[in-house]
């Protein structure tokens, strides 16, 4: 899913059609100001990505840099996923996202 910082949906791609993807969006983007708040506290530059891991899977949101319309990508993944091949691989389509 992609979404805006502000909590819309803007584009979804899904093997399973389960879920509330307005709520997901919300979420999504509460979770990212969330943690972006707790990295200015720590002193952190620029939040670019956040991985939930759970029993049955993991949660990747990797931030979309861009001046006027920043956005946020979710992904999914099973829990065996190589967990480093998928964040290089959000990391590259960050930043060709946010080239265009």
């Amino acid at each position: 899913m992609m979404c805006s910082t502000d909590g819309f949906e803007l584009t979804t791609l899904y093997k399973k059609d389960s879920f509330n993807r307005t709520k997901l969006a919300a979420v999504s983007s509460s979770l990212h100001a969330m943690v972006s708040a707790l990295m200015t506290e720590l002193q952190l530059i620029e939040c670019q990505s956040i991985t939930l891991d759970a029993e049955n899977g993991k949660a990747i949101l990797t931030s979309i840099p861009n001046a006027q319309y920043p956005m946020i990508i979710m992904v999914l993944a099973e829990k065996d996923i190589l967990l480093g091949q998928l964040l290089h691989a959000l990391k590259r389509s960050s930043k060709s996202i946010s080239e265009l």
